[in-house]
């Protein structure tokens, strides 16, 4: 297309002998899927403009809320891309009504330690009551009840 050179160097060559991050990989469109497996399996992109491939060494780390094996039972997301996904598996789960009252006091000594100040013990109560309210992107309605040992 106009502009296009063999200059524009993408995030994955960008990346090279290093890690990317690939944010909400469930919802890659079929296209972008498949250009993700070619990186991952033949260890190379195209620029856009050019018709030449350049060789890159990319530690990929991968995030999604959502579920890809399903998706992949779906055919919504691509197997063989799943599969060189999932060389290591880290389930985050969600945050509980206890990791939020001890997360809250931390981060505010985090902010103190920036030179921000650090609020009074009724102020941290009244922060930590605020984000117990607070709707997250994720988060549940009612998450369910926390069963840590």
């Amino acid at each position: 297309f106009t502009g296009a050179t063999e200059k524009q160097i993408g995030k994955f060559e960008q990346a090279d002998r290093g890690t990317i991050f690939l944010d909400e990989v469930g919802d890659m469109s079929a296209k972008t899927q498949a250009k993700v497996l070619r990186v991952l399996q033949e260890g190379e992109v195209e620029r856009l403009g050019s018709a030449r491939t350049t060789k890159v060494d990319v530690r990929v780390i991968a995030a999604t809320n959502k579920n890809l094996e399903r998706m992949v039972q779906e055919k919504t997301f691509r197997e063989d891309l799943f599969f060189r996904l999932e060389a290591m598996k880290l389930v985050v789960p969600d945050l509980c009504p206890s990791d939020v009252r001890e997360l809250i006091p931390a981060l505010l000594v985090e902010h103190g330690r920036k030179g921000r100040g650090l609020p009074t013990e009724e102020e941290t109560a009244k922060i930590i009551e605020y984000a117990m309210r607070m709707r997250w992107p994720g988060r549940r309605p009612r998450p369910p009840p926390c069963r840590r040992g």
